[in-house]
């Protein structure tokens, strides 16, 4: 389609007295066009240390669940909308989660989408909520972040694009992992108040226990 079309509108501005002419701009243009492609879609999909980084859902406009702006700015908070929305991040050691010891399972907080269990918290000293590993492998979309001079793996919720924080390879488990994600981004529901559904996705949860003697102690 998009050959078809450059074709058409090199043939437009060319006088159809010189074919020859026609014939090699056409191959150029499509030549650049096509080289073009080829490299966004070997940089926009590709793998890190086994995690698959390409662009979130809501860069690619094909996220499964979709809210209209105007919903989510009435329904979240102005600390919500600006981190889940906008990639802003909540102040260290602000969230409500940060500490939190409380087992139960951890949701997106625009669409609910199970994200993380109680099991894989750790007390990081980051000031923000860390993961060890989220609740499932289709649970989050991972993608390169290159903002603020700095590159990072950003984690969005892979149903509805919410930005969530951040993955580092600095944890306490085998895997190094460390989901540093900020409390705005995320819902609780208790252990005893989980629905059936919900217990059943935390029973299949494949997470790694943190050890807790080797993670670092707050501030």
């Amino acid at each position: 389609m998009v050959m078809k079309y450059l074709e058409f509108e090199v043939h437009r501005f060319l006088h159809p007295s010189a074919p020859e002419l026609f014939l090699q701009v056409s191959f150029l243009v499509l030549r650049s066009v096509t080289m073009a492609t080829v490299d966004i879609n070997e940089g926009s999909q590709q793998k890190v240390d086994g995690i698959e980084i390409r662009p979130s859902c809501s860069e690619r406009q094909d996220c499964p669940v979709q809210f209209k702006d105007s919903e989510l700015r009435q329904r979240l908070s102005e600390l919500e909308y600006h981190v889940t929305q906008e990639k802003g991040t909540e102040r260290a050691f602000s969230g409500k989660f940060w500490k939190s010891k409380d087992e139960g399972l951890y949701s997106c907080i625009v669409c609910s989408h199970p994200l993380f269990y109680s099991s894989s918290k750790f007390l990081s000293g980051c000031g923000w909520p860390s993961f060890s590993e989220v609740i499932s492998k289709a649970a989050v979309t991972y993608t390169k972040d290159t903002s603020f001079d700095m590159e990072r793996t950003e984690v969005t919720c892979s149903q509805c694009g919410a930005h969530l924080g951040h993955l580092f390879d600095d944890g306490p488990t085998a895997n190094k992992k460390r989901y540093c994600i900020n409390s705005a981004s995320l819902s609780f529901v208790p252990e005893d108040k989980l629905t059936d559904e919900q217990r059943r996705i935390a029973a299949t949860a494949n997470v790694n226990i943190p050890d807790k003697s080797k993670t670092r102690q707050e501030l």
